[in-house]
């Protein structure tokens, strides 16, 4: 049985407001230097942990206790805490109380799991908390669910169940690293004391109640909403036929009222009477009973609108973040997205690498590349091929490049070949990966990073290795998380960009 939290009129002053009126504040982090968008803001978060089972072998608590899953996220990716690990096999069930999950237009569900390993989990939903739909498996760092095919239309689940799949096991951290669980599909859940609207036996609203209902119309003019469903419930005293047609009544006098005072008519609403069939509390009790009677709302959200669309698909964008050299540090930085005001001219959908030489950065992007010229800080016009700007470099795409000391020649990557690019003659001579990178522990990086002294650090699924070009020395691949490098994004940077003026830019493709 559904045990919702019963909000009364007297407390619907600090009811929450469904849609976020700054912006800024439905972006959350994601825990890999990314950022998802909430429409709903901080309620669309898990309220209630109802239960926890330890997974074996467990986890220390380094990260956090077990409730740390509820609310927004706040994995703190410096300090490695703000977190909790389930151990494996381990399971954790959340509750929502002031919203419910329902399915909308693409994801419903976002999963914020951190950490540098990536866990399976198995989801699970539920309206109750002991029937179940299993979802299915699902990982990543930010998992995104649609929860369409499992149900009906407008259908609302206040419950959430994720258990560790036993995918990884070993380590210090065993089983999935959970921030926080949300409901992007998240509909206003309200419950109001019939005792505080009407008289018994009564569906006339009484004098007292108006001005509460008055603050709760202005709360609900102030979201975004597509319907509202109504619904009354009685205790179980009197005839089942009565309880249903009073139960209904009263709903009734809630939309009438509510009708008039919502500025926006062409809200749908759906109502119902379930007399005393729906009971949240023990009509043996007074107490019991009085909680029983009750007029129950859920607001269904419209689809988001035009500006809050806009806004989140501007962090949707290529991210990049700028590491600070002097203080080794970027953990106070957020990444931004690349627009009108940040390396304007770049495509903001995808950019496969960039390359600095001779006081220019190259940025390509499928066949094509723009020019960033470091006196002016700014991108050139125009857009080139690939093959015009550099004659015989045929490939369609650059995975990564770096300029080789020892050659006075640029290395551009694609899979595991390196198209070797004469720029004093213009000629090209093509090797492996594995002639100029012997023990190199990829076919086909993702960035390159030149750390001086003929170092090179090579980027590639989550991985980094160091390679020492003169003495053709391969370093063992570690996680990016091991060598620090994981508080950029947990899957690596697409593209780096080091102009030799004590800054690093690291860049990353939106999922």
């Amino acid at each position: 049985m559904c045990r919702s939290i019963i909000y009364t009129l007297l407390v619907f002053s600090s009811l929450t407001v469904l849609y976020s009126q700054n912006s800024e504040q439905a972006i959350y982090k994601d825990g890999h230097g990314g950022f998802v968008y909430m429409p709903n803001g901080d309620i669309s978060f898990a309220d209630v942990l109802v239960d926890y089972v330890e997974g074996n072998p467990s986890a220390p608590v380094n990260g956090g206790h077990s409730k740390i899953v509820l609310g927004k996220p706040d994995y703190n990716i410096e300090t490695r805490k703000g977190f909790f690990s389930m151990g494996c096999g381990g399971s954790i069930t959340v509750r929502f109380t002031d919203n419910a999950l329902t399915d909308i237009e693409g994801p419903d569900l976002y999963v914020f799991e951190v950490g540098s390993e990536i866990e399976e989990t198995q989801l699970e939903i539920s309206k109750d908390g002991s029937t179940w739909i299993n979802v299915g498996k699902i990982s990543g760092g930010r998992a995104e669910v649609d929860i369409h095919d499992f149900v009906k239309k407008d259908e609302i689940f206040y419950y959430v169940k994720l258990t560790d799949l036993q995918s990884r096991c070993k380590g210090s951290w065993p089983g999935a690293d959970i921030d926080a669980i949300a409901a992007i599909g998240s509909v206003m859940q309200v419950n109001l004391n019939a005792a505080l609207l009407f008289d018994v036996g009564s569906y006339t609203l009484k004098p007292g109640a108006l001005s509460s209902l008055d603050s709760l119309s202005t709360r609900l003019n102030e979201t975004s909403i597509r319907s509202i469903d109504i619904t009354g419930h009685t205790d179980n005293v009197g005839s089942d036929e009565n309880n249903l047609i009073l139960s209904k009544n009263r709903a009734n006098a809630v939309k009438e009222y509510l009708q008039k005072k919502i500025t926006d008519k062409i809200i749908a609403f759906n109502i119902t009477g379930l007399g005393e069939t729906q009971p949240v509390a023990n009509n043996e009790t007074e107490e019991g009973r009085q909680a029983n009677r009750r007029v129950s709302m859920v607001v269904y959200p419209k689809q988001v609108n035009k500006v809050e669309r806009k806004n989140y698909e501007e962090f949707t964008n290529v991210l990049f973040i700028p590491f600070n050299i002097a203080q080794a540090s970027w953990f106070n930085d957020f990444p931004r997205a690349i627009n009108a005001k940040n390396f304007a001219g770049l495509p903001t959908d995808h950019i496969d690498d960039a390359l600095f030489y001779n006081g220019t950065t190259y940025f390509f992007y499928g066949n094509k590349l723009k020019k960033y010229n470091h006196s002016t800080k700014k991108i050139e016009t125009g857009e080139f091929l690939i093959k015009d700007v550099f004659p015989g470099i045929t490939f369609t795409r650059i995975d990564a490049s770096i300029y080789l000391p020892d050659k006075s020649a640029l290395c551009f990557i694609k899979d595991d070949s390196c198209a070797v690019y004469h720029p004093a003659n213009k000629s090209v001579k093509q090797y492996s990966l594995q002639a100029l990178f012997p023990g190199l522990k990829t076919q086909k990086p993702e960035a390159i990073l030149f750390m001086g002294d003929g170092y090179f650090t090579f980027f590639f699924d989550g991985y980094t290795q160091t390679f020492d070009y003169f003495n053709k020395i391969a370093n063992e691949p570690s996680l990016m998380t091991n060598a620090n490098w994981g508080n950029i994004w947990l899957d690596g940077p697409d593209a780096i960009m080091d102009d030799n003026s004590g800054m690093i830019y690291f860049f990353h493709n939106p999922e």
